[in-house]
C-alpha cells in the first residue's frame, strides 16, 4: 500500500521499508560473520577490514555501505526500484592464490544471513553474486587513503585456527 503525506511528497511503502530494514540488518550480520573468517591469518594485511559509509560521503549515489577486505567486497546499495540489495564480489587473485574455499565460506555466510528461515519479511532475493573481480586493487587504494569522515579501517584480531 502506497501512502503520500502532505509534508513529504515522497511515496512510502511500509512493506518495502520493512524489507529494506531487514536487508540492512542482514548486511551487518554478514559483515560480522565473514570477519570471523579472517581471524586465522597471521598477516595483518589479510585481517584488515575497510568500512565505507557511503550514505555519509555526501555524494548522493545509490551506495549505502561497503566493506572491503583483501579477499572480498560486500556492498549494500539501493537499486532504481528502491530495493536495498547486497552485492558480493570475491577477489579473483585471492582465489588463484588461496583457492576457492575462503570465498565459498564467505558466500555461505551471505546466504545464511539472508535465508528465508531466518528472515521475515522474505529477503532471499536481495543477494547478488558478482563474478570474481579485482577487489585487491580497490582495497589497497582505500587502505592507502586511510581513515576519513566516512571510511573506517580496522584490524580483525588474530585467533589461531587450532
Amino acid at each position: 500500500m502506497n501512502q503520500t503525506t502532505q509534508e513529504n511528497t515522497a511515496t512510502t511503502n511500509p512493506e518495502l521499508d520493512a524489507r529494506n530494514q531487514a536487508v540492512e540488518k542482514a548486511y551487518f550480520e554478514i559483515i560480522k560473520h565473514t570477519s570471523v573468517l579472517l581471524q586465522p591469518f597471521e598477516s595483518v594485511k589479510y585481517r584488515k577490514m575497510i568500512n565505507v559509509n557511503h550514505s555519509e560521503s555526501g555524494k548522493g549515489n545509490s551506495l549505502i555501505n561497503e566493506t572491503l577486505t583483501f579477499f572480498w567486497n560486500i556492498t549494500l546499495t539501493r537499486n532504481k526500484q528502491n530495493y536495498v540489495m547486497v552485492y558480493f564480489t570475491a577477489d579473483a587473485e585471492s582465489i588463484t592464490k588461496f583457492g576457492q574455499r575462503l570465498a565459498n565460506r564467505a558466500i555461505r555466510q551471505v546466504f545464511k544471513c539472508t535465508a528465508q528461515e531466518k528472515n521475515k519479511p522474505l529477503i532471499e532475493d536481495c543477494v547478488r553474486l558478482n563474478n570474481p573481480g579485482k577487489v585487491q586493487d580497490y582495497f589497497l587504494s582505500r587502505l592507502a587513503n586511510g581513515d576519513n569522515l566516512f571510511t573506517t579501517i580496522s584490524e580483525i584480531d588474530f585467533k589461531s585456527a587450532n
